[in-house]
């Protein structure tokens, strides 16, 4: 017999079976996964759930836990409401929610047929690093579809740490995308319902006040309280520096712009207060971002955000802090939407000519509302 005519080794054939197996078992994984709604993660299914029970709400706040425990809807309605402009919103914030899963949890929010007429967005940079805290969670697999998961791992790659490092957040990340894509642990969410019925929402704290958690007080006190105050200090000493967005961060916002307004809603970026000078990506026109932002981190112009019995540490407010907060984003939002166009085009300032373009517009206005009178 020669040599071609034998059958392949016995291994050969195992590694093609094993080959073809995978790769069926990826494809049936992958159909299922497409069907399926999102994986629902405690806290923000329930955040889902209200919005689905409650479609008079136009207005929702997207973000990290500086938003889930300063942003309080019903003291921001009555304050728009007391300027002539109400509104009905909810803080759909929770701990930890900073990009690339904060835009996942944006993009399904979108897909909800319910009137958006504005959704605020936390301005923060894409976050590569694992958060332990989560790690075992469907809260860290849910948002790990292919089209995040290739953004975390661009991400990844960009920042300067060591390649062990990179090689290891990178491994994590694509074990969450292989476990959130063969729709590993999701049995129970099917055989739940077909046992008992869905059930009650469980009540939450935040419920009665439409997504708002106030942070739990605490003294902000000792070397804490005294970096604080330092850094406080500095900012005030000097204008702040803007600082060059980075190029991925830019393409996903100017993305995301464009799904916003596309789903009928307009888009608001919201800087939240912070003394962290590696934030201060407030430079829309030169990052081609056309949208409008309103930024909270000049203790010139909001010196009671700042002052630390308004704080519970330096990146999160109390009730105290909380409540300046939403007095000046009401002020800050209502003279925003009585600009022509509404909540997006701000009308012409002083020195730019007329038909510039509206992400110059935009910056322009910040400029100059930068250099006015203090608060």
């Amino acid at each position: 017999m020669a040599r071609a005519d034998l059958p392949p080794p016995r291994f050969v054939r195992s590694l093609g079976n094993a080959g073809a197996f995978l790769a069926a078992a990826i494809v049936v994984c992958a159909a299922i996964n497409a069907r399926l709604p999102t994986p629902p993660v405690l806290g923000l299914a329930e955040k889902f759930d209200y919005l689905a029970a409650h479609p008079e709400v136009d207005t929702v706040f997207i973000g990290s836990s500086r938003v889930f425990h300063a942003f309080d809807p019903r003291q921001f309605d009555r304050e728009m409401a007391a300027r002539g402009q109400p509104t009905r919103s909810f803080n759909c914030a929770l701990d930890g929610l900073r990009p690339p899963e904060s835009y996942y949890v944006l993009r399904e929010l979108l897909k909800q047929p319910l009137p958006r007429r504005r959704i605020f967005i936390e301005l923060v940079d894409l976050f590569p690093r694992v958060n332990v805290a989560h790690l075992c969670s469907a809260r860290y697999h849910h948002w790990h579809d292919w089209r995040h998961t290739q953004l975390v791992l661009r991400q990844v790659q960009a920042t300067r740490e060591p390649l062990r490092a990179k090689v290891k957040q990178a491994a994590v990340h694509l074990l969450c995308f292989g476990i959130r894509t063969s729709n590993y642990g999701r049995g129970p969410e099917f055989v739940a319902p077909l046992l008992s019925g869905r059930g009650e929402t469980p009540l939450n704290p935040w419920t009665e006040n439409a997504g708002y958690a106030p942070q739990p007080t605490g003294e902000f006190a000792g070397p804490r309280r005294v970096a604080f105050e330092k850094m406080v200090s500095e900012l005030e000493s000097r204008d702040l520096e803007r600082l060059q967005m980075p190029e991925l961060c830019a393409t996903v916002i100017r993305e995301v712009v464009a799904e916003v307004r596309a789903a009928g809603a307009e888009p608001i970026f919201v800087l939240s207060p912070t003394v962290a000078r590696g934030e201060n990506f407030t430079d829309f026109a030169a990052a081609g971002i056309d949208a409008p932002l309103i930024a909270f981190n000049d203790p010139r112009r909001y010196p009671a955000i700042f002052r630390p019995e308004n704080r519970c540490d330096h990146e999160h407010l109390n009730a105290a802090g909380a409540a300046e907060y939403n007095r000046a984003l009401a002020e800050e939002f209502a003279r925003l939407r009585e600009m022509p166009g509404s909540a997006g085009v701000p009308p012409a300032v002083p020195g730019v000519p007329p038909g510039t373009s509206g992400v110059a517009d935009r910056t322009s206005w910040q400029s100059a509302r930068a250099g006015g009178a203090e608060r």
